[in-house]
């Protein structure tokens, strides 16, 4: 399905290309190619919402900054422990040799 879905949105673009390769159209008007750009653009934009929406490309967004702020919070706590471990072992160094008169 989400081939078809797909495949319409890129067949949404021919006609487009045959109205630019037609002969009987008057390009002379400044005004009618900026309003022909407009609407390209406008229905660029709804079949590319459509499309995202298809997707599901939203959500996919939002579950990857969920997963982000996630392993940014397992990477925080896996830095602190290495940091407390750092330190402890530091200690240690120094209580060996403390007790072993170095």
């Amino acid at each position: 399905m989400k081939k078809l879905m797909s495949l319409i949105v890129l067949l949404g673009f021919c006609p487009f290309v045959s109205f630019a390769q037609s002969e009987s159209v008057n390009y002379g008007s400044l005004f009618g190619a900026l309003i022909g750009i407009g609407i390209a653009i406008l229905v660029f934009l709804a079949l590319r919402q459509l499309v995202l929406w298809y997707w599901k490309v939203e959500i996919i967004i939002q579950n990857q900054q969920e997963q982000t702020k996630g392993i940014q919070a397992i990477y925080n706590l896996l830095d602190e422990n290495a940091r407390y471990s750092k330190a402890l072992l530091e200690e240690m160094k120094k209580q060996n040799e403390a007790k072993n008169g170095i």
